[in-house]
């Protein structure tokens, strides 16, 4: 993968919608957190560092990590080969990037590219499920993600390292299609996946095509939405 330079890296905080300010936060205990999907197939095993903190060791190919609250502000993410340690040479990304506090965000391990995003927590309108398309996968064209026999359709014309907008739908269960723009030749189905109410959602589309050991896949990342805070008398 080689050494990713600041000016490689896909920023964080994509979409302001869902960014809480940290003046907003003054009179609230609400951590600031991140979850972490390992979606480069070609990358191997890794070590994340957070302002160069360990805080995941061998972290392999597919695996999703726990919730992991960190200090906002002005934040360094460090990539490594695993057990490698902090040394220049083994480093597969490493920027400083700015975290509001409060909010909850997700860093997705692609190749060339790191993919960040910020969850939207606010309320859902009658309890659905608010979902965004993450496309993770460098070797796809653009792609349509549609369901339930494209009766829903939440991107289209999604290229690497792009994500859609956020759609709400009903809480449930949906089959999804991803399709290839322009032709709509299926190369990925995702059947029977179920969306909580209260709920956001990020499925990100990761793997090879064609690659046994590493299919297409929609991996969902997820977070439970907040409620407004009861306004002062």
């Amino acid at each position: 993968m080689g050494v990713l330079l600041v000016a490689t890296m896909v920023a964080m905080l994509v979409g302001p919608a869902a960014v809480v300010p940290a003046a907003a936060q003054d009179d609230q205990v609400i951590p600031t957190r991140v979850v972490v999907l390992h979606a480069d197939w070609s990358l191997g095993p890794a070590d994340v560092y957070i302002n160069q903190d360990e805080v995941l060791s061998g972290f392999a190919y597919g695996q999703v990590s726990d919730w992991i609250a960190f200090e906002p502000g002005s934040v360094r993410v460090t990539i490594t080969t695993d057990r490698s340690g902090l040394n220049y040479n083994s480093v597969a990304f490493d920027a400083v990037y700015p975290a509001p506090a409060g909010n909850d965000y997700s860093l997705i391990v692609t190749t060339p590219l790191i993919l960040g995003g910020v969850f939207d927590t606010s309320p859902i309108p009658d309890g659905g499920a608010r979902v965004r398309i993450v496309q993770g996968a460098v070797s796809l064209r653009p792609v349509n993600v549609t369901a339930n026999n494209k009766t829903v359709e939440f991107a289209e014309n999604l290229g690497y390292s792009s994500a859609s907008d956020s759609t709400v739908v009903p809480a449930g269960t949906y089959d999804f299609d991803v399709t290839e723009a322009g032709t709509a030749e299926t190369l990925l189905t995702a059947p029977g996946m179920v969306l909580e109410a209260n709920t956001t959602y990020e499925l990100v589309i990761m793997g090879q095509p064609g690659d046994a050991n590493h299919p297409l896949e929609l991996r969902p990342l997820a977070d439970t939405t907040r409620q407004q805070p009861t306004p002062a008398p």
